[in-house]
């Protein structure tokens, strides 16, 4: 089976695929357009190849317990992959390992980064709930107060404001210019979205002292 889809699939779904990345092309570049009429008897004949060589060599297949690199789960997703590239011989059995041992690497990656974000969308609901209260908060401001968070990770992981943006990016959450037009920061309204989405847990009690710029986190003034 093969599913696709724009964004993140869930995670009961990744956690038991083997996931393939795609990029977005190039304008430089050129991809070979699909066409049903043209390219579906082509791709018919190849399922039915593929379907002829496993009913061959089906024993072969259901006995094979391939070597693998891998552990715990992704060693169960590849095994049936790696068993086929061991019987088709030749470079096959070198190229599915080095492939299964980079896909894997690439989404333990994504998963890392996936609960780093949702860290960082906790941390920063925590700061809103008790301290930022503005409409829009400058990109210093947030960074700041998430690094004066007691015990926090983002001092010591060096959090930057090109970073920050990353990590908010698949939340829909992004910069934007103040109303003056002199601070780059985020408004709060998108991450109320954002929580009300993705959070489920509870506000944490208490969030450290925010360094002081008054002028950053004032209300707005009343007409």
């Amino acid at each position: 089976m093969v599913m696709a889809a724009i964004g993140r699939l869930p995670d009961t779904i990744t956690d038991r695929a083997v996931n393939i990345r795609l990029r977005r092309r190039k304008p430089s570049e050129t991809v070979h357009p699909f066409r049903q009429s043209r390219d579906m008897p082509d791709l018919h004949a190849l399922r039915d190849d593929l379907a002829a060589w496993v009913g061959e060599h089906a024993d072969k297949l259901r006995d094979a317990h391939p070597d693998t690199p891998l552990e715990d789960r992704a060693a169960d997703l590849w095994e049936p992959l790696l068993a086929v590239a061991d019987l088709a011989g030749g470079g096959w059995p070198t190229l599915a390992r080095q492939a299964a041992v980079a896909l894997s690497h690439e989404a333990a990656k994504a998963d890392s980064d996936h609960s780093d974000g949702h860290e960082l969308l906790v941390d920063c609901r925590d700061l809103f709930h008790a301290l930022l209260r503005a409409d829009f908060v400058p990109t210093e401001t947030l960074l700041a107060a998430l690094k004066a968070i007691p015990d926090s990770r983002w001092a010591e992981d060096g959090l930057t404001g090109r970073r920050l943006a990353a990590m908010l990016k698949p939340y829909a959450i992004e910069p934007v210019r103040d109303p003056s037009g002199t601070k780059r920061g985020y408004k709060r309204v998108r991450f109320d979205d954002a929580f009300d989405r993705y959070l489920s847990d509870p506000v944490a009690p208490t969030a450290p002292d925010l360094p002081s710029e008054p002028s950053d986190v004032s209300e707005p003034q009343q007409p």
